[in-house]
């Protein structure tokens, strides 16, 4: 993405930012009176023809959002998902000089929408066979159930392949494959080494932790029968938090080693999300009724308002996306000569370092409560000195190729626990 692709995404949000708020006031004040969709394709119609197309690709994506996401995300988290889409849809058919890492976000945000909305027949089937008991199911339903989950697999992951092949060779004439691109860049280009040590280190962390919930988490709670409302919320604080520190030891030693492919892995991670989840939601064989029961064990009350889980989604976006905006603006000559900044690990260090230690702190010992909030000074207190711990813990061990100014750094941090 060049600096004048850059400029063009913020005009883009802008536009997009006052029409939806336009929208939404006059909506919301006039809805019965003048106010009708046909006044908001009017008043389309005498946009510039650029604005028009983008306006009117973000209207339509809404709903559609929508319809899958609510309640799950709320009206203004929606709107934010709708004007990603649209960014990303308008600059993938503007741009001709999308870089790898870019692309491999795009499919992770596409390539899943796209399957899913070829599969729904299938999807919708299936789920409503998941919902018969076993035991009531004939051979008959039990081989179409299998049929759907087949089916629903081949058109996703078909979706996937065609959007990464089609997207990385408009892009790129020397490679014909996205996939086969990242098998030799983690293989045989330089620094392949460095890679697969980092890939070695993240699967090693991984199969730890899932040795680490199987044996302590899962068996404890089966255990555990206690109807104290606050202890169970505890427990599954302690929980939830424990994916916070997975995160720090995962990535926060790595980063600095190849950040374009710490890019990348991040937005392969958000594509098996996607698809994880979408197996999950619909509940199809053979993982998605333990997948289900697995994740169960770590929702809190606002995954539970709606169908999607969204806690792992937002633990992931949170720490990436500090990395997805720095690369914007990177041209193709300097990407593997990025040097990982400070404000590039801020997720990991406020998600990892401060918003753990501010929930277990609050719960455990906050007495004294922000105005109007559910917030504690004790637990913003032990999001500052976190915050502050993984800074100088990153400026100790030399992860991040950037001068700490201490003074901003510690006043970013005081803005940002408040």
């Amino acid at each position: 993405m060049t600096k004048a692709d850059s400029i063009q995404i913020y005009k883009w949000n802008f536009e997009i930012s006052i029409y939806t708020f336009l929208f939404i006031f006059f909506y919301s004040n006039f809805n019965n009176s003048f106010f009708s969709f046909n006044t908001v394709y009017f008043i389309l119609s005498i946009l510039p023809l650029d604005s028009y197309f983008l306006i009117l690709l973000h209207f339509s994506i809404l709903p559609f959002i929508s319809n899958f996401t609510f309640p799950s995300l709320s009206i203004e988290e929606i709107s934010l998902v709708s004007q990603v889409l649209t960014n990303l849809l308008a600059y993938l058919i503007s741009s001709k000089n999308s870089l790898p890492h870019e692309l491999f976000f795009i499919l992770a945000i596409f390539g899943p929408i796209i399957g899913v909305l070829l599969a729904i027949p299938f999807l919708k089937e299936s789920i409503k066979i998941s919902q018969i008991s076993s035991r009531y199911r004939t051979p008959l339903m039990k081989i179409k159930y299998i049929g759907c989950a087949i089916i629903s697999y081949f058109i996703i992951i078909i979706s996937i392949l065609i959007i990464q092949h089609y997207g990385f060779k408009k892009h790129f004439t020397k490679d014909k494959n996205l996939i086969f691109w990242l098998i030799n860049y983690i293989i045989y280009e330089n620094g392949s080494v460095i890679r697969q040590k980092m890939l070695l280190w993240w699967f090693t962390c991984l199969i730890i932790s899932i040795f680490f919930i199987r044996t302590f988490f899962c068996q404890h709670k089966s255990k555990m029968v206690c109807n104290n409302k606050k202890i169970l919320y505890s427990e599954l604080n302690k929980k939830r938090k424990f994916f916070h520190a997975v995160i720090v030891i995962m990535f926060l030693p790595t980063l600095y080693l190849d950040p374009l492919f710490s890019n990348i892995s991040f937005s392969i991670a958000l594509l098996l999300f996607f698809i994880s989840e979408v197996i999950r939601v619909f509940a199809l064989p053979p993982y998605g009724l333990s997948l289900h029961s697995f994740l169960s064990k770590f929702t809190d009350e606002r995954d539970n308002k709606g169908k999607i889980i969204i806690s792992h989604f937002y633990l992931l976006i949170g720490c990436a996306s500090p990395l997805w905006l720095d690369f914007a603006g990177i041209v193709f000559d300097q990407q593997n000569q990025y040097k990982l900044k400070l404000g590039t690990i801020s997720g990991i260090l406020c998600l990892g370092f401060g918003d753990s230690a501010a929930s277990l702190v609050g719960k455990k010992i906050g007495k004294l409560h922000w105005p109007n909030s559910k917030k504690t000074l004790e637990g913003t207190f032990a999001f500052i000195l976190a915050v502050f711990f993984g800074g100088i813990l990153t400026e100790y061990m030399s992860w991040i190729n950037d001068v700490i100014i201490w003074t901003d750094f510690f006043m970013a941090t005081i803005m940002t626990g408040k």
